[in-house]
C-alpha cells in the first residue's frame, strides 16, 4: 500500500481544516421575527448586518486570507470565492429586508422624535 492510514487520515483532516478556513460569515436573509423588532432593534441588525457584509468584501478578491490559501492549498481560493458570494448575496437580501422593515415602520420620523424629546429634555434641565 502506498498511502498508509494515518496519512490518509491526516491528509483528509488538513483538507478539510483548510476548506473550514474559507467560510465566511452567513445572515439568516429573512426571519419571521423582524416585523417584531422596534426601532432601535432594526437599526442594531441593520448596522451588525453592514459590518458582516464589510468583512465579507474584505475576505475576498486580493486578500491576505486568498493569498495564503493560495499557498497552502489553492482550492481554498475558489472556495473562498463561492462562499464568500453566497454570504455577500445573503446580507444584502437581509439588508434590503431590515432597511425595507425600518421605512415601513416610520423609524427615522420617530428616531427624529425622540431625539427632539431628548434634546429638549437636556434644555429644560440646563434652564
Amino acid at each position: 500500500m502506498l498511502v498508509n492510514k494515518k496519512n490518509l487520515y491526516v491528509g483528509i483532516a488538513l483538507t478539510a481544516l483548510f476548506a473550514l478556513t474559507a467560510c465566511h460569515p452567513t445572515v439568516t436573509p429573512v426571519s419571521k421575527m423582524d416585523q417584531e423588532l422596534s426601532c432601535a432593534a432594526l437599526s442594531s441588525e441593520i448596522k451588525d448586518v453592514e459590518n458582516i457584509r464589510s468583512k465579507i468584501e474584505a475576505n475576498r478578491g486580493f486578500s491576505g486570507r486568498n493569498v495564503g490559501l493560495a499557498i497552502l492549498f489553492w482550492p481554498g481560493v475558489v472556495i473562498n470565492e463561492v462562499t464568500g458570494s453566497t454570504a455577500e448575496s445573503e446580507a444584502n437580501t437581509r439588508l434590503v429586508a431590515l432597511k425595507n422593515l425600518y421605512f415601513e415602520k416610520n423609524c427615522s420620523t420617530q428616531l427624529n422624535k425622540e431625539l427632539a424629546k431628548a434634546e429638549q429634555a437636556e434644555k429644560s434641565e440646563k434652564a
